[in-house]
């Protein structure tokens, strides 16, 4: 009959534990990990207490432990214009006075800049035949002076730049050497202050290279190249190459000349016999020198 008999036995899971863990709604495992990143941060500063009073007792007697200003380490660069500030550039009209019917302009000390001995320590650089921009200037000049210590350097007029250092030493150090060369260019260079000119024309002691290519291997000696080099100038000296023969394509030789120098096209040259033409090769371009 239905209904009789033993009834059924409830079935009872093996680990009560595991049945209470399957019965929790997932709501629940979202809330513990809730609970757990907001503790995490707490745990994290308590460690950091236990180590700051750790360090404060190897402290000798006196001496405290102090909080800081907070650093940046991953902060921007600032350009120029925001670590000078802003620069007024304003101006405003001042009515100009008059002298017997003319208008001029009173300059009084108030409206004079003094910079004082700001550019004591200062040279001028001009490339000659060249006008760089200025961050290609910047980075020869920086180049050619790396030892010696820049604090600026600005533009001052085509193919001239002013170099100020930070002492006068650096400066007449830097400059001992009046020539240097830029891109087989001669670069000249002086000491400066503002209101100096420079008058390039007047220059007569300019380098330069002089390229022989037809002049004969024993005609090589020092004394050979300084009798034809004192044709167009003041020898001065020969590339390594020529003082050791290693390149007999032409022999080349530095001379100092004038600015505006002409190189004639036919000049007696000191070489005894033979009348043939010495060529010249002056900046890449060829003139032409007797050979008596």
């Amino acid at each position: 009959m239905a209904g009789r008999g033993r009834p059924k036995k409830k079935q009872q899971p093996a680990n009560p534990k595991q049945r209470n863990e399957s019965d929790k709604p997932e709501s629940s495992i979202s809330h513990t990990r809730d609970e757990i990143e907001q503790e995490a941060p707490i745990t994290s500063n308590a460690i950091q207490r236990d180590l700051e009073e750790a360090i404060e007792q190897t402290l000798p007697d006196g001496i405290h432990m102090e909080e800081g200003p907070e650093v940046k380490l991953d902060a921007e660069p600032i350009s120029y214009a925001e670590a000078v500030g802003k620069v007024d550039c304003k101006l405003t009209y001042i009515e100009a006075e008059e002298m017997n019917g003319n208008r001029y302009a009173r300059i009084t000390e108030d409206d004079i800049v003094t910079s004082a001995t700001y550019w004591d320590s200062a040279a001028v650089v001009c490339i000659l035949g060249a006008n760089p921009p200025l961050s290609i200037a910047e980075g020869f000049i920086r180049r050619i002076w790396k030892a010696f210590s820049i604090d600026e350097i600005k533009f001052s007029k085509p193919g001239q730049y002013v170099v100020r250092f930070h002492s006068e030493d650096k400066r007449d150090e830097a400059i001992s050497r009046t020539y240097y060369q830029f891109d087989n260019k001669p670069v000249y260079v002086r000491k400066w202050k503002p209101g100096c000119t420079i008058d390039l024309n007047a220059l007569n002691d300019i380098p330069i290279w002089v390229q022989l290519p037809d002049l004969e291997l024993k005609y090589w000696s020092l004394s050979g190249l300084s009798k034809i080099g004192s044709l167009l100038g003041k020898p001065i000296r020969t590339d390594n190459a020529t003082a050791t023969k290693t390149k007999m394509e032409y022999a080349r030789l530095q001379v100092a000349v004038a600015m505006n120098q002409q190189f004639p096209d036919r000049s007696p040259a000191p070489i005894a016999k033979g009348k043939d033409i010495l060529k010249l090769r002056v900046g890449g371009k060829r003139d032409k020198v007797n050979r008596d």
